[in-house]
């Protein structure tokens, strides 16, 4: 019973902390040997090119296929060995029914020639039945070096004469080209003039709605579609928190449907971002992650109750006024101030 009541604690710590390190505390808390190994629908590595030069990059992708209550997360001290060098991590999830795939593609740049097997990649899970850890076999790639197999410098041939090379002319076929394109040019041009056609009333196009008032309409469609009282709880909250994430992207210049809780959350206190109570904010995204990501049941009134804040959320961000749009981040670097 004890054991039990430690792993339920250490499943809440983990869905309110969110990120690797808190994953691994979590799973040395809830049982003292170790976290049982996790078991997904399906599982690959790959390395594209698996033959390439000393310095240069290929890309490691490993795709992991399993239910969607389960989520894997990288270590923070990732290391594929000696011989090769992480230069940059990008992780993707793609929900689909009832099956969630992860993807994490590594550039990766190796430093020794010859065949080498690439590190056992450690991943870090947390689901239902509490931490897990999985452990994905790595590829092989194969170094070459400059030279091809056999040569040997020792017996290359010595710099030979000047040898005379026949250089054509070509110049008259290049005046019959030319005349050629420049009579072409010509009919295509009395062509266009016959057939230019008359002009045209330009209808115009409606302005894209703002930021705010898209937001506030599409909460206003979930909310009468009711779909908590159609036991629906849970597709319920992941409309809301994709409807919410689209606005503050847009709001505040960074694509934020492609992060984590955690990433939307480092991404949002490194950016100005008047009207947002961020702490409230933060409970928000970990209530929503309960419903989520742990199968928590929410009432009728919490689910309520988390719409109207999020309409709350939209209001008290809204520009007062006419604003120039913000420009999106670019990836892999810090969101615009």
């Amino acid at each position: 019973m004890v054991r039990r009541l430690a792993s339920a604690s250490a499943v809440v710590l983990l869905v309110l902390a969110g990120p690797a390190p808190a994953l691994a505390q979590a799973a040395a808390e809830a049982d003292p040997a170790g976290p049982a190994q996790a078991s997904p629908r399906s599982v690959s590595a790959t390395a594209t090119p698996d033959k390439l030069r000393l310095g240069e990059t290929f890309t490691l992708l490993v795709e992991i296929r399993d239910a969607n209550d389960v989520r894997y997360e990288l270590p923070p001290d990732l290391s594929l060995g000696k011989e090769f060098d992480v230069v940059k991590v990008t992780p993707s999830r793609t929900l689909k029914d009832d099956v969630t795939t992860t993807r994490f593609e590594l550039q990766v740049m190796l430093f020794d020639l010859g065949e080498k097997s690439v590190g056992d990649l450690s991943f870090l899970a947390m689901g239902p039945k509490g931490p897990m850890t999985l452990t994905v076999p790595g590829p092989k790639v194969t170094g070459l070096g400059d030279l091809k197999e056999g040569d040997d410098q020792a017996g290359m041939l010595d710099i030979l004469p000047p040898v005379e090379v026949p250089v054509p002319n070509y110049t008259v076929l290049w005046i019959v080209a030319a005349t050629l394109l420049a009579t072409l040019a010509a009919l295509f041009l009395w062509q266009w003039i016959k057939s230019r056609p008359k002009k045209t009333r330009l209808v115009p196009v409606a302005p894209r709605l703002p930021a705010h008032e898209r937001a506030l309409q599409a909460l206003g469609t979930l909310q009468r579609e009711d779909l908590p009282a159609q036991g629906r709880p849970k597709e319920f909250h992941f409309r809301l928190s994709e409807i919410l994430r689209d606005y503050l992207g847009d709001r505040f210049g960074f694509l934020a449907l492609d992060m984590t809780t955690e990433e939307l959350l480092a991404t949002l206190q490194r950016t100005q971002t008047p009207g947002l109570d961020y702490r409230r904010f933060e409970q928000w995204c970990r209530e929503g992650d309960l419903v989520k990501f742990a199968r928590q049941e929410p009432s009728a009134a919490s689910c309520k109750q988390a719409i109207e804040e999020g309409f709350g959320f939209v209001r008290a961000t809204a520009p007062s006024g006419p604003q120039a749009p913000a420009k999106p981040a670019e990836r892999g670097g810090e969101a615009a101030s």
